[in-house]
């Protein structure tokens, strides 16, 4: 049977099912992750929730806005399809948070990906950077290298190539004990805290210890970590 074939019979074959009993047969694990999509030239959203853990599509809707009224009803609309989330992951979008415990209750556990964390983080800490250039140009020293080599200190350290480790051994021998060395360290506890945390109060832990640590770095630009 060709592709074709196979993918109008898999369809016909869903069309006779109820979208309730499609959700259900997802076997869906209860972290749900919600993100927005906007086309090109396109006026409105869309709005795709998968699994966190299986990365499956359960639902997909169309939103003209993203205002908080729309995201909770689309919230209201997966919940009645049986979508009940215990944790959801989304962006920082000020609409999501808002309408999030009102729909799904106050225990729901509210995570902000990674990658828009991350975002804001190499924001703050490419400050730090500069500001620490500033202070070695003021002295006489010169930093290009640190200006050539910025974004390879920002970059997850597992994706180094070999010449790029040769690059961070070499700042690392120069600027050992400064504002380099604690952002390279910084990064990589604060990824820890979410590759390698198995629970929630693992996170929480480990990012109590860091929040102690964040008053003896020599980063002075970065209010991050601080909330609950």
């Amino acid at each position: 049977m060709s592709k074709s074939k196979l993918k109008i019979k898999k369809r016909k074959e869903a069309d006779k099912l109820d979208i309730k009993e499609i959700i259900s047969r997802l076997n869906f694990s209860g972290i749900l992750c919600i993100d927005e999509y906007k086309p090109k030239r396109h006026k409105g959203y869309d709005l795709i929730d998968s699994d966190a853990k299986t990365s499956r599509i359960l639902y997909l809707e169309k939103a003209y806005t993203l205002g908080r009224g729309i995201v909770k009803e689309h919230f209201q609309t997966i919940k009645s399809l049986g979508i009940k989330p215990w944790a959801i992951i989304f962006d920082i979008r000020a609409c999501f948070p808002k309408a999030v415990k009102p729909v799904f209750g106050k225990d729901i556990i509210i995570q902000y990906d990674y990658f828009h964390i991350m975002k804001i983080i190499h924001y703050h800490l490419n400050r730090a950077m500069a500001e620490y250039r500033r202070i070695l140009k003021e002295q006489g020293i010169d930093s290009l290298d640190i200006w050539l080599a910025r974004w390879v200190i920002l970059k997850n350290m597992e994706r180094w190539s070999f010449k790029e480790c040769r690059i961070i051994e070499g700042l690392l021998a120069k600027y050992q004990g400064t504002t380099i060395e604690d952002i390279l360290i910084l990064k990589q506890k604060i990824r820890g805290i979410f590759i390698s945390s198995k629970n929630q109060q693992k996170a929480y832990l480990k990012r109590i210890a860091l929040q102690g640590k964040i008053g003896i770095l020599r980063i002075n630009t970065l209010p991050i970590l601080s909330s609950s």
